[in-house]
C-alpha cells in the first residue's frame, strides 16, 4: 500500500546535501517518489510500505552522513539546538587554539628555540584540526564511500592538504619547507614517492590553483574598485589591464628565482644602492615600505594628491 510522509532531515548544509539525500531515498527499492527541500529541512516521500519501511530509509540516509527523524520522541528543534551548542563550543575551542598558535608564532609566548616553538605550534594546529574539525572528516568519509561529495568534503580536503606543507616545513630536513620551490619541487617529490601520490598530487595542485585564483581575485578587486571609482574607467578594461600587469610581474618574480638572472634595485642608508634578485627586491618593497605607506595614508592624503587618479 502506498504511503505519503513528510520526514524531517537533519545535517544538511547546502544544495548538494539535499540532492544526495534525495538521490539516496529515490534509489531505495519500494520508493515511488522522493523530494527533499533544503530550506524547510523536510523530505516528502511516497513509498510502498510492504517493500520499504521508514527504518530502512533512516539507515540509508545515516550511511551518507545525515539523519531522518522518524521517532515520535525526538524533536528537530531540540536536535538543532544541541548541535548549535556543540558547534559554538567547538568554535570557541578553535579560537583558543588559534590564539595559542599565533602567540607562539609571533614570539609573544617564549617557549624556547625557534624549532621548539614551530613544533609546539604545529601540535596545537593538529589538535585543533582533529578535535574541532573532526566532524568534517567523518562526513567527508561517509560521502566518499558512496561516491558523493559536499561542502564537508571540500573543507576536509583543503584543510588536510594545507597542513601538509606545515608538517614538512616543521619536521622535515633543514630547508625542505622553505622557499618558493617547496610546493613544486620538495612536495612534488613526496607525492611521487607515496602510494597513490599521482591522485593526491593532482588534487593538491588543483586546490592550490583554486586558492591562488581566489586570492588573486580578492587582491585585484580592491585595485579595480579604487581605479574605477577615482578615474571613471570601464570596469572590464580596468580588470584586464590590472590582471595583465599582475601576470607580467608574477612571471618576472617567478623567473628571477632560478630561471633567469633578473635584477632589481634597492636602496637603504646602511648599504646604499644594491642590486638583489628581483624577487628579493619585491619582497623588501612589500615588507618594509608598503605597510608604512598604508599607515601614512590612512586619511587618503597621498592618493588625493596624485593628478592621475584624482576625481
Amino acid at each position: 500500500m502506498l504511503q505519503k510522509k513528510t520526514i524531517p532531515v537533519v545535517g544538511m548544509a547546502c544544495s548538494s546535501c539535499s540532492a544526495h539525500v534525495e538521490k539516496t531515498l529515490s534509489s531505495l527499492e519500494g520508493m515511488q517518489a522522493a523530494s527533499v527541500n533544503l530550506a524547510s529541512r523536510l523530505a516528502l516521500v511516497e513509498y510502498d510500505d510492504t517493500r520499504l519501511t521508514p527504518e530502512q530509509m533512516k539507515a540509508a540516509v545515516n550511511a551518507i552522513g545525515f539523519d531522518l527523524i522518524i521517532e515520535q520522541d525526538r524533536s528537530v528543534e531540540e536536535i538543532e539546538r544541541r548541535e548549535y551548542s556543540v558547534l559554538r563550543r567547538r568554535t570557541l575551542l578553535a579560537w583558543l587554539f588559534a590564539v595559542g598558535v599565533m602567540a607562539i608564532s609571533m614570539g609573544w609566548l617564549p617557549v624556547g628555540p625557534q624549532a621548539t616553538a614551530n613544533q609546539l605550534a604545529l601540535i596545537l594546529a593538529l589538535a585543533c584540526l582533529f578535535t574541532c574539525g573532526r566532524q568534517f572528516y567523518v562526513s567527508a568519509w561517509k560521502q566518499l564511500r558512496h561516491g558523493m561529495a559536499n561542502m564537508d568534503t571540500l573543507v576536509a580536503f583543503m584543510a588536510g592538504f594545507i597542513i601538509i606543507p606545515a608538517v614538512f616545513a616543521t619536521l622535515g630536513p633543514e630547508g625542505v619547507g622553505k622557499g618558493g620551490g617547496f610546493a613544486f619541487i620538495s612536495l612534488a617529490g613526496v607525492f611521487k614517492a607515496m602510494p597513490g601520490g599521482v591522485l593526491f598530487g593532482v588534487i593538491f595542485y588543483l586546490l592550490l590553483l583554486f586558492a591562488a585564483l581566489t586570492s588573486t581575485v580578492s587582491l585585484i578587486e580592491g585595485i579595480v574598485a579604487f581605479l574605477t571609482e577615482r578615474t571613471g574607467w570601464n570596469r572590464t578594461r580596468t580588470t584586464i589591464i590590472c590582471s595583465a600587469v599582475m601576470f607580467l610581474i608574477g612571471c618576472l618574480y617567478t623567473c628571477s628565482q632560478a630561471a633567469f638572472s633578473i635584477k632589481g634595485i634597492w636602496f637603504d642608508f646602511a648599504n646604499g644602492f644594491t642590486y638583489p634578485a628581483l624577487c628579493d627586491a619585491m619582497e623588501f618593497l612589500t615588507d618594509r615600505y608598503a605597510s608604512a605607506m598604508v599607515n601614512w595614508d590612512m586619511n587618503g592624503k597621498l592618493f588625493n594628491r596624485l593628478p592621475l587618479i584624482r576625481r
